[in-house]
């Protein structure tokens, strides 16, 4: 492979690599709410780097260019294995994700309220049916914020959601996602503003939190 072909593909990589930031953050800030083309087009452009950019640099590489093949897949992993810590860390994704591409999300967070108002409630709860684990937490001053919001059980702690509200109520449905419900077991939610919940919060954890947290647990 020559050097203009090189170049080409290396510039190619680049262009998807910061179309692929970009749709990652919008994932990040719409949540459950994500339309599915934007999904889709993350997923094709990743097939992309790998399939047509990264096998063609590795196929026809020297044993120089080999060498920089496999620095390029570590770090095509890296951002694989970073992406996969943004779907559970979303404070800190987004606040990293807004200093790379120079967004203003970090005073989104920064300076949105962190207390959930004093007319609030939470409910934890299972479907009819006793097959899937529901939240809904409710504030006065929910409307245009982010609430975060994790299921744990004894020996599990389940992926942190997010959602922005629209009203001053937020559903969290299916918490415990495909797998069975566990008869005779505790499970516990806490959820939190514009902020990641504690893990040491105690339930209920409104009065120990200052209003920070919406604890719940069941049975």
């Amino acid at each position: 492979m020559d050097s203009e072909q090189r170049q080409h593909l290396q510039a190619l990589r680049d262009i998807y690599s910061k179309r692929l930031r970009v749709l990652e953050l919008q994932a990040a800030n719409k949540g459950q709410d994500t339309p599915p083309h934007i999904q889709l087009e993350i997923e094709e452009i990743k097939r992309k780097i790998r399939s047509d950019i990264d096998d063609a640099l590795a196929d026809k590489e020297s044993l120089v260019d080999k060498q920089h093949s496999q620095d390029a897949r570590r770090v095509s992993t890296y951002q694989i294995r970073f992406s996969h810590w943004l779907r559970i860390n979303w404070t800190i994704a987004l606040l990293l994700t807004a200093i790379v591409i120079g967004t203003g999300v970090i005073l989104l967070l920064v300076f949105q309220p962190h207390t959930f108002s004093s007319n609030h409630s939470s409910r934890l709860y299972f479907d009819q049916n006793g097959d899937h684990i529901n939240l809904e937490v409710c504030a006065d001053n929910l409307p245009g914020q982010i609430v975060f919001a994790r299921l744990s059980r004894s020996g599990r702690s389940f992926d942190m959601l997010f959602q922005r509200a629209s009203s001053r109520c937020v559903m969290f449905l299916d918490m415990d996602g495909d797998g069975p419900t566990l008869a005779n077991t505790t499970y516990t939610t806490k959820a939190a503003l514009n902020q990641l919940p504690g893990d040491g919060w105690p339930i209920p954890c409104y009065e120990a939190t200052s209003g920070q947290g919406l604890c719940d647990s069941i049975p």
